[in-house]
């Protein structure tokens, strides 16, 4: 891709501007994402309205810095040899998209960033510009997305433990478990889902097994 500025005669843009060259900084200014544009020493030269909501700079304090202001700072020292390799071969690219880009805000605190970089040859010099969005909303919304797929997972897995035939005994009621072994059906249900148990007698089970109770209980007037 050619990135050499058009001439200003073969330009449309300029020529409905008529002719005046700011229409264009005027349009960056109002770019609805964060732009950022340094020079091949790594110095801010031009940084947007959205670009100071999302780092939270004034464009004054910035501009004449070198970028990495705008990095945590464990990252400055790596990025600033990533630059010098990205002025001596530059190329369009997408950051941030499949892997973490992380920006500073001037108070200190991090968020993740899509940046796309693209780059300008100005006679000897090249200019890079960088298209910030703060995809923090994104990351949040995607972390959540994952977090109920792991609880649906996990809600799936419980009730399969629970489902098919349960081997049980015609007598004594206890459940034969994977390992061949007999378990009472509390014990098995216990261990297999979130459910417990109090235990009480049924009026049949508590006439059988106490009848003199009933049968004194009967006889009262």
């Amino acid at each position: 891709m050619n990135n050499d500025l058009l001439d200003d005669k073969e330009s449309p843009l300029i020529q409905h501007s008529g002719g005046d060259p700011r229409v264009l900084e005027k349009i960056l200014l109002a770019a609805p994402a964060g732009m950022v544009i340094v020079d091949k020493g790594g110095k801010i030269v031009f940084f947007n309205t959205e670009a100071e909501k999302i780092f939270g700079f004034p464009a004054g304090e910035v501009t004449g810095q070198p970028v990495e202001v705008l990095l945590p700072e464990r990252f400055r020292h790596d990025h600033t040899a990533q630059r010098t390799d990205f002025i001596k071969q530059p190329s369009d690219r997408t950051m941030g998209y499949d892997r973490n880009v992380l920006g500073r805000r001037k108070d200190g605190s991090e968020m993740p960033l899509e940046v796309g970089l693209s780059y300008i040859h100005l006679g000897d010099t090249v200019l890079v510009s960088a298209v910030v969005m703060d995809i923090s909303r994104r990351k949040r919304i995607e972390a959540e997305r994952e977090e109920l797929i792991g609880e649906l997972q996990a809600a799936l897995e419980k009730v399969k433990q629970l489902s098919g035939l349960l081997p049980i005994c015609a007598s004594c009621k206890n459940i034969r478990d994977d390992n061949g072994y007999w378990n009472q059906i509390e014990s098995y249900i216990r261990d297999h889902s979130e459910a417990d148990f109090s235990h009480g007698l049924c009026p049949d089970c508590a006439k059988r097994l106490y009848p003199e109770v009933f049968k004194s209980n009967s006889s009262l007037p």
